[in-house]
């Protein structure tokens, strides 16, 4: 398992070894051993989602939880690419407002591992893409903020090469700036 401490602190890709044959592969996704000797976050598995995405260029997010109902998660690729964004929202963070992006590959199988106090999005790179998502929290919709996704105070390049992203559009409100989110909240305390 090769583990990368992405440029954000409590942000790591972890890329699992295949071993292959004749059969196909076998490859461990999770390994609490190697993430407590490493010092990742501790993401006990309170619920577990799967995020399938049917055409290239879906864009989601960018979201975040607020307290008492913060997430620590894991996304893994299972089929298909998508970028995956972590934006830095944890008060007093020296990374507060800055973001990073992972490409997760179902060919690798690469999983994101984020603490608790990033909002996430995604791009799908190709279609049907399919993500296994595990929080160590309850969701709660009373608790999401949506921010917009195209914020350019973040700047996020999505990569979609000028391609206009594929939206959901029917949110009962409407996303809020990164201005604003840090107006209203100012960040997220974490416990």
């Amino acid at each position: 398992m090769e583990i990368i401490q992405k440029r954000l602190a409590g942000l790591f890709e972890v890329i699992p070894e295949k071993n292959t044959d004749e059969r196909g592969f076998f490859l461990r996704l999770f390994d609490e051993k190697i993430f407590k000797e490493l010092n990742l976050p501790d993401i006990s598995r309170v619920q577990e989602s799967c995020i399938f995405t049917k055409e290239r260029f879906t864009l989601r997010g960018l979201h975040i939880s607020l307290p008492p109902h913060l997430e620590a998660k894991t996304v893994t690729a299972i089929r298909g690419i998508t970028l995956w964004v972590a934006v830095d929202v944890r008060k007093g963070s020296e990374t507060f407002g800055q973001w990073t992006a992972i490409e997760l590959n179902g060919d690798l199988c690469n999983t994101m591992v984020a603490s608790r106090g990033f909002a996430h999005g995604c791009i799908s790179r190709t279609d049907d893409c399919c993500l296994i998502s595990t929080a160590d929290n309850e969701f709660s919709e009373q608790h999401g903020v949506r921010i917009n996704w195209d914020d350019p105070d973040l700047g996020i390049d999505w990569k979609n090469f000028n391609t206009k992203p594929i939206l959901r559009t029917d949110y009962p409100e409407p996303f809020m700036s990164f201005a604003e989110f840090v107006r209203i909240y100012g960040g997220v305390e974490i416990e």
